[in-house]
């Protein structure tokens, strides 16, 4: 499917072919707090997605810490974004909810989080 790039360039979306503006369909994506503890960007996430689309998750285990400074950051960053408590509940707790459950193996070692929302 070829796009007219007139039309593109003139800023109208073709109909024709989509339904939506880009950006509504983007909005329909998840997003996750997997960014290194970086509350900016986090923030930036939450504003684009909205609390309901984002979900908590870390690159564990993927630091020089075997996964405990990401998880360690992570918390933190969720922590100080201003948001309301029932909030910071749905991204710690809702990812239970919204994803099908799965298990990671981390052959020698077990794994235990326990994440208490303020």
């Amino acid at each position: 499917m070829l796009l007219d790039r007139n039309e593109m360039r003139a800023g109208h979306w073709p109909s024709r072919y989509f339904r939506r503006r880009p950006e509504d369909y983007y909005k329909m994506l998840y997003g996750d707090t997997a960014i290194y503890g970086n509350t900016s960007a986090l923030m930036c996430g939450l504003s684009f997605f909205g609390v309901g689309h984002v979900l908590f998750g870390t690159d564990m285990p993927w630091d020089s810490q075997d996964g405990e400074r990401l998880v360690r950051e992570t918390i933190r960053s969720v922590e100080e974004v201003a948001i309301s408590v029932e909030e910071r509940r749905e991204i710690f707790e809702g990812t239970r909810g919204a994803l099908p459950p799965s298990h990671v193996a981390i052959p020698g070692r077990r794994v235990t989080m326990s994440i208490s929302v303020k």
